[in-house]
C-alpha cells in the first residue's frame, strides 16, 4: 500500500491559542524536513480563541519547507480521543506522530522516530508503537515519574506498565504505524469527556503479540 506521506503530525486542539505558536515553531524545526515527507493535521474542537488563526498564519511556512496543513473539525464535541481520531481521518501518512497543541517537539524528534520505525518495520502492515524521551515545564515537575517514564526501553514498556506510575510511553511522544491506529480502531469518542482516552488505547495495543514497542 503506498501513502501520499511518511509522517502525520497528530494535533488534537481545543483553545489552544495561548501555546500553539511554539508548538509549530517546534515542527518548522524538525530535522527531518526535506528528507521526509510531512504533513500537519490539527482537529480542532470548537476553539473559541484564535487557535485556527494561528494556524493559517503558518500555513506558508509549513508550505515553504514542503509540509502540507490540514485543517479539521470535530464534527461534535467527544474530548480529545475525538479530535486525535478526526485530525487521523484527515491524514494520508505511513506513521502517526501525536502532538499535543501544548507540547513542543525537539528537533530531532520525528527524524529519530521515522528511522526506528523503518528500521523495525517488516512492511506497511507491521504494528509499530514507539515513544520518547521528554521534558516536563517547569523543570523538576512530576520529578519522579519522568525519571521513571524515560528509563522505560524494551521490555520495560510492557512489563512495568501496570505500575502505579502510569503509561510506560507518553502519550504527547507517540509515534506509531497507520497500521496499528487502523486495527485498534482509533480513540474512543463514546464516552464522558475525562475518559482517559490514551491509557485506554495503549491498553489494547499492549494485548496485540505481534505490537513492537520501543522508544527512540
Amino acid at each position: 500500500m503506498g501513502y501520499e506521506f511518511d509522517v502525520s503530525v497528530i494535533i488534537p486542539s481545543k483553545n489552544a491559542a495561548k501555546f500553539l505558536r511554539e508548538t509549530l515553531n517546534g515542527l518548522l524545526a524538525q530535522t527531518a524536513v526535506g528528507s521526509a515527507k510531512i504533513e500537519i493535521c490539527l482537529a480542532d474542537d470548537e476553539s473559541i480563541d484564535d487557535t485556527v488563526r494561528i494556524l493559517e498564519n503558518a500555513r506558508l511556512e509549513f508550505e515553504e519547507l514542503g509540509m502540507r496543513v490540514v485543517l479539521s473539525h470535530v464534527p461534535q464535541p467527544g474530548g480529545v480521543g475525538a479530535a486525535k481520531d478526526c485530525a487521523v481521518r484527515s491524514s494520508k501518512g505511513r506513521f502517526l506522530c501525536f502532538n499535543d497543541a501544548d507540547d513542543v517537539s525537539s528537533p530531532g524528534r520525528i527524524q529519530s522516530q521515522l528511522e526506528l520505525a523503518g528500521s523495525l518495520s517488516e512492511s506497511d502492515d507491521s504494528l509499530i508503537f514507539l515513544g520518547g524521551q521528554f521534558v516536563r515545564l517547569p523543570e523538576g515537575s512530576t520529578a519522579r515519574y519522568t525519571k521513571w517514564a524515560n528509563s522505560m526501553i524494551g521490555e520495560k514498556i510492557r512489563k512495568q506498565v501496570f505500575t502505579s506510575h502510569g503509561p510506560t510511553l507518553v502519550a504527547p511522544t507517540w509515534f506509531i504505524s497507520r497500521a496499528l491506529f487502523d486495527k485498534i480502531g482509533g480513540f474512543r469518542a463514546d464516552v464522558h469527556v475525562g475518559f482517559p482516552e490514551d491509557l485506554d488505547f495503549f491498553y489494547k495495543c499492549l494485548d496485540i503479540p505481534e505490537c513492537i514497542f520501543e522508544k527512540a
